[in-house]
């Protein structure tokens, strides 16, 4: 008689580990994402996926209201219902919006460890998943409300999915249609996943070249054809919910898909490897170096590397806009080929001795002390409270993206929003650089925006004044001096909420700042944020 696995002999088949090293990671990634979840304010990001999920609760779908219409999400399109769900059980609160992210983080774990087995062993899927566990990088995203721990999680499941396709000698049906599930869901959770198709494309032919019976399967050509019709519709889609069409428009709304990026004078191809230079990262880097030197006689490492090199070489050169949490997909294949190129070095510096029992005792005790060794190293630069190498120079310290620097107190959105909506009366007029947030907030989304250089998208509308309105909420844009006067003249009492300051600064000018400054009082500074009050006299 066939004896049935137990529970624990199941859950390892399926994940790769025992269950209490599962358990354990587990625990700990969850630990650090919700410690300290709700001390920082919710992002300018955050608060729009969250404002779509007040539509979801409200009537079953992502939409948001504007001053002059109503506008349905178009991308992030699955973003917002985790968000729903997680805000319907914990309520509109830091906690509850965030509570999505670290979820799809504990799931990235799992996939990591069943990935990490599947193409090397253990040891390397473990000390992978304890690396996402505490690189900043990862806890960051992994509790905060925008789109790229989600995306994150179904980007990973696809490229699982892939692998498998190009080492199965017959794929089943199941593994393309898992493709096409998994790759739809990351897409629409982030239309940037596109750029994973090409990828894919690429990896398929270049590790199965010479087996081509897959090209002949029926299934296959089905999924295909589903993922090309939904891409093509949300795109449709999307162009047409970009009313108004007459704008000017400015940052990542200029980029709505493929561009021949390399051509700009903005091209550069080592944005997000020079983005990354984080202390973190720094044993990530030299592992990755090293890991070369295994690449022919290891198929899976290989593998991982091409895919980092196609999703960086597309990301640079036919995505013309840039921003580092775009990287943050290919984090968990950055991970495992670092870890395997640590644990492969450490199998040549130690290898296996003959068939004695106590040269192989030696052997086992040298190996394990040596991946202890290992883990110490990682650890010790790659958590938030390790050693800090580039601290010792401070253009790097300076340079170094938001994301990645784990000591920052956040934005200041919350604390302003607090002091406009205890001091603010009735009649006031509310300027505001960032809308969604106060809206998150207070349920007020302002009155007008200020902007006399192009840093955002702003609409034309004959029927507001002065004309164009903001991308967010449609507030009107007051574009010069003259316009912001007469709203003075308009008005008993006029706020300006400046945050983030910097940027506010930058899209209002400095000699308008600094005008305003002269002329309005400063009611509240906190972090990266300032609240102006003007009084008639």
């Amino acid at each position: 008689m066939t004896r049935e696995p137990s529970s624990s002999q199941a859950f390892e088949a399926a994940v790769g580990v025992a269950p209490w090293i599962a358990f354990a990671m587990i625990g700990l990634t969850i630990a650090l994402r919700l410690y300290g979840i709700a001390d920082n304010s919710i992002t300018q990001d955050e608060s729009t996926m969250i404002l779509f999920a007040q539509g979801v609760l409200e009537r079953g779908y992502p939409f948001l209201r504007q001053n002059y219409a109503e506008f349905v999400i178009s991308t992030y399109e699955l973003v917002p219902f985790p968000i729903a769900l997680s805000m319907s059980v914990f309520g509109q609160n830091e906690f509850g919006v965030r509570v999505p992210s670290v979820v799809f983080a504990v799931g990235t774990v799992l996939l990591i460890l069943r990935f990490g087995c599947r193409l090397f062993d253990r040891r390397v899927a473990i000390l992978a998943t304890l690396l996402f566990a505490v690189l900043p990088w990862a806890t960051y995203w992994g509790s905060n409300a925008f789109y790229p721990s989600q995306a994150q999680f179904f980007a990973l499941l696809t490229t699982m999915a892939i692998y498998r396709l190009t080492t199965d000698a017959e794929p089943r049906p199941w593994v393309y249609y898992a493709i096409f599930g998994s790759f739809i869901a990351s897409y629409l959770s982030w239309e940037g996943c596109g750029f994973l198709l090409p990828v894919f494309f690429v990896l398929v032919i270049v590790f199965r070249f010479g087996r081509w019976r897959w090209l002949l399967d029926i299934h296959g050509w089905i999924a295909a054809s589903l993922i090309i019709l939904l891409v093509v519709a949300q795109l449709t889609f999307r162009t047409v919910m970009r009313e108004p069409y007459l704008g000017i428009v400015s940052g990542r709304q200029t980029v709505s898909g493929l561009s021949l990026a390399f051509m700009s004078v903005g091209y550069d191809p080592f944005y997000y490897i020079e983005g990354l230079t984080s202390e973190a990262h720094i044993v990530l880097a030299w592992s990755l170096l090293v890991g070369v030197c295994f690449l022919r006689r290891h198929r899976a490492l290989c593998f991982l590397y091409v895919f980092l090199l196609l999703i960086m070489a597309f990301w640079t050169g036919l995505l013309g806009y840039y921003a580092l949490r775009y990287a943050y997909l290919a984090l968990p294949a950055v991970l495992l080929a670092a870890s395997a190129a640590g644990v492969l070095l450490l199998d040549r510096l130690i290898p296996d001795g003959g068939t004695s029992s106590t040269v192989a005792e030696n052997v086992r005790v040298a190996k394990a002390a040596g991946y202890a060794l290992l883990m110490v190293v990682h650890l010790t630069v790659a958590t938030a409270f390790g050693v800090k190498p580039l601290e010792a120079d401070p253009a790097l310290m300076s340079n170094r993206p938001y994301e990645l620097r784990h000591s920052l107190t956040g934005f200041s959105f919350r604390t302003l929003a607090q002091e406009l909506e205890a001091r603010i009366q009735p009649g006031d007029v509310v300027i505001v650089q960032a809308p969604f947030p106060l809206q998150v907030y207070t349920g007020d989304a302002g009155d007008y925006f200020l902007q006399r250089v192009a840093a955002a998208s702003v609409y034309y509308d004959p029927g507001a004044f002065p004309y164009y309105t903001d991308k967010w909420v449609g507030n009107p844009v007051i574009h010069t001096a003259d316009e912001l006067s007469q709203i003075f003249r308009s008005n008993e009492r006029v706020w300006l909420l400046s945050s983030p300051d910097g940027g506010s600064r930058l899209s209002i000018t400095e000699d308008l700042y600094a005008s305003l400054e002269r002329r309005m009082e400063l009611v509240h500074e906190a972090a990266d944020g300032r609240l102006f009050l003007w009084q008639r006299p």
